[in-house]
């Protein structure tokens, strides 16, 4: 003969009603009744759990954040939590690079704060060399250097930072040269006294004044080893009153004109080609010139 299985169902305490639908205050009671019978058929069902009282996996489910661990590999099976692998934390892998990644696993430490450039000076994609930047962390490290880039021009300095002054090209025609620490620039481009004061005055400068002997004979030696020929300064009496005085306003005396000059021939002074002594010449002819910054 077949045995039949007996299960008893606990019900509630005499107390309650056994009304399937309660109402008011067998509304506890009616609850706890529905239960018991669900319980029962669970287990005569052989699935051997509570529903409502699901039995939990010891190592629980991932509690945190997605933070690239391992996820848990399963769901929810038969009412358990799942028994996949243990939460995925932040494991430590090192110092805290610029990676976009927390290394250290302290979300107080910037990202990149361990690279031992960060912070360092740098020069940005620009053309030319000069140091305008610092080293910053993006997700990667970069040069924060966003100004435009620095062109060479005739003025005394090094404005692309390439370690050259006054590059010839830039100067058209003039090279630069310095005594006592002031620059001198000596151009080949020939002109009339009138447009080479222009010029000298759009690179900076002026027509040169010199005031001793020693920068007489610098400008004069420098001058010949360029081009050996006359040369223009800026001595002038460009309105023929008699009077020579300098372009550049200076009220240096220093003379150092040839004998029997400046006469009659002009009113602007050149060096004599051949010679370290000055002369007079037309303001208009053509000649090299000698630009200083005084």
């Amino acid at each position: 003969m077949r045995r039949r299985r007996v299960v008893v169902v606990p019900l509630p305490s005499s107390a309650c009603t056994l009304d399937p639908f309660p109402i008011g205050a067998n509304m506890k009671c009616g609850t706890k009744i529905v239960r018991a019978l669900l319980a029962a058929v669970f287990v005569l069902s052989g699935c051997g759990l509570d529903p409502f009282n699901p039995i939990v996996s010891p190592t629980g489910r991932d509690a945190g954040a997605r933070d690239g661990g391992t996820p848990d590999a399963g769901g929810i099976d038969a009412g358990r939590n799942d028994a996949g692998p243990p939460p995925d934390a932040c494991v430590p892998s090192g110092l805290e690079l610029c990676d976009g990644v927390d290394n250290d696993c302290d979300a107080t430490t910037p990202d990149g704060f361990a690279e031992p450039t960060l912070g360092d000076a740098c020069d940005g994609p620009d053309t030319d060399v000069c140091v305008e930047g610092e080293i910053v962390c993006m997700g990667r490290l970069l040069c924060d250097d966003t100004s435009d880039s620095s062109t060479e021009s005739c003025n005394a300095m090094d404005d692309d930072c390439d370690g050259s002054v006054d590059e010839d090209a830039v100067c058209e025609g003039c090279e630069r040269a310095e005594f006592r620490g002031e620059p001198y620039l000596f151009c080949t481009n020939r002109r009339g006294f009138a447009e080479a004061q222009v010029r000298c005055a759009m690179l900076g400068y002026s027509l040169a004044t010199l005031t001793d002997s020693p920068e007489d004979d610098f400008v004069w030696t420098t001058a010949m080893s360029i081009r050996s020929e006359e040369w223009r300064i800026g001595l002038n009496d460009n309105d023929l009153d008699g009077t020579y005085t300098w372009i550049s306003g200076s009220s240096a005396v220093y003379r150092n004109l040839g004998p029997g000059e400046p006469g009659g021939s002009g009113g602007c002074a050149v060096y004599w080609s051949g010679s370290p002594h000055w002369r007079g010449l037309s303001c208009g002819v053509n000649r090299s010139y000698v630009c200083d910054r005084d």
